[in-house]
């Protein structure tokens, strides 16, 4: 009796539950779908205009035709020579040793003939003695002068220098004044006259 008491309750409690609980609602399922963005139109090349006809080429009935072309020449063919062989050089030929033994000996060049100097000692020449100068005469002056004289190829006096002094200017210049106007033998060489020097002396003396 206890259980059916029991299970009258608790059939009691199951029908009140059910008349005051409200009406639950049934679940409804939401998806989301993401919608991708339209992908961009595509643009189509351009076709290019169709190239325009060329027009066909005017034909001149009068003008005479063109010359033919003429036809290429053919290349030579350029053949390869063969490399020369350089020929040995030709040996000398060997001088026979009697060679130099037959041939005559060559002569010696002729020595150069002698200069013989100017001279004017030749009596037909004539030529003066210095005057005296007065003033060495009154102070007693004597001496002799050495004379280089250059002569030329026809005999005259060229050049006078002074040698050796008398030790007075006076006779020096006499001896030069008189030598200036000699005449000389001139150098020569081989029988033909040249120029060249020669040493005059010019004695000074009051007892000659």
């Amino acid at each position: 009796m206890t259980v059916a008491l029991h299970a009258a309750v608790i059939v009691a409690l199951a029908a009140r539950q059910q008349a005051v609980l409200p009406p639950v609602p049934m679940p409804v399922a939401v998806s989301i779908e993401f919608a991708q963005p339209p992908a961009p139109p595509v643009e189509q090349p351009a076709e290019p205009p169709a190239p325009a006809e060329a027009p066909p080429p005017v034909i001149d009935e009068v003008a005479p035709p063109p010359p033919p072309k003429p036809a290429p020449k053919p290349k030579p063919v350029v053949r390869e020579k063969p490399p020369v062989q350089s020929k040995p050089a030709p040996s000398a030929p060997r001088p026979a040793e009697n060679s130099l033994s037959t041939l005559p000996a060559a002569k010696p060049a002729p020595a150069p003939a002698p200069l013989v100097p100017p001279s004017a000692n030749a009596a037909y020449l004539r030529n003066p003695a210095p005057d005296y100068p007065a003033a060495a005469l009154k102070r007693g002056w004597q001496g002799t002068v050495l004379l280089q004289v250059q002569v030329r190829a026809d005999g005259t006096p060229q050049s006078i220098r002074l040698q050796k002094s008398s030790g007075y200017g006076v006779l020096d210049e006499a001896a030069k004044a008189a030598v200036q106007r000699w005449t000389f033998v001139p150098a020569q060489r081989g029988g033909k006259p040249e120029a060249g020097w020669v040493t005059v002396p010019i004695n000074f003396n009051l007892t000659s």
